[in-house]
């Protein structure tokens, strides 16, 4: 995991941008869960399923044991990459929607691509010039597991929290006040 960011960043850089690898701060790396965390009995044989359908009870699938490769190596990556601090003597921080991004932002866990699309840019006009209004909705507590980086990881992986309704992107925000707007960063900082 840590070689194929590696790579990404090498090509970033290839690309004659101007920018140098000293000039990278930090990456930030935001990943669905895919409920790749659950026990592999809360994945279920669904002959009407070609790919994978996620519900709070699990995933359904017509072919379980992709499901649990699949399971089994994106939480290994998922458990290195969340747990070092750099990658290429550049800081690193992993941040997660569970079970994926359209299940947090839009409470629908099986949206269709061109949904993703069309819920996507509404969800951008939506919050536009809001930071505030996004710092709310992505810090609720029905979303939250916690507001600490490695308790956040620590909980997604209990029982069937990678398939339900969590992000810990919120604390990316707590981790990284001084990029923010001052206004912004005053208003997390009230929260906590």
């Amino acid at each position: 995991m840590k070689d194929r960011i590696k790579i990404k960043v090498d090509n970033y850089l290839k690309d004659k941008r101007g920018i140098n690898k000293s000039d990278i701060e930090k990456i930030i790396y935001i990943t669905d869960t895919d409920g790749c965390y659950i026990a592999q009995d809360s994945i279920h044989l669904s002959l009407s399923d070609d790919s994978y359908r996620y519900e709070n009870d699990g995933i359904y699938t017509k072919n379980i044991s992709n499901c649990k490769e699949r399971n089994s190596m994106k939480s290994k990556n998922l458990n290195i990459i969340n747990s070092v601090d750099k990658v290429y003597s550049i800081k690193i921080e992993t941040y997660y929607f569970s079970c994926n991004l359209d299940h947090v932002l839009y409470k629908n866990q099986n949206l269709s691509h061109w949904l993703k699309v069309e819920y996507g840019e509404r969800f951008a006009d939506k919050f536009e010039d809001k930071e505030i209004n996004f710092i709310d909705f992505i810090g609720d507590n029905n979303i939250v597991l916690s507001c600490e980086y490695k308790e956040s990881w620590d909980k997604i992986k209990i029982e069937l929290n990678s398939v339900l309704r969590y992000s810990n992107l919120i604390v990316f925000f707590i981790r990284n006040l001084d990029y923010l707007k001052v206004e912004v960063a005053e208003y997390i900082k009230k929260m906590n």
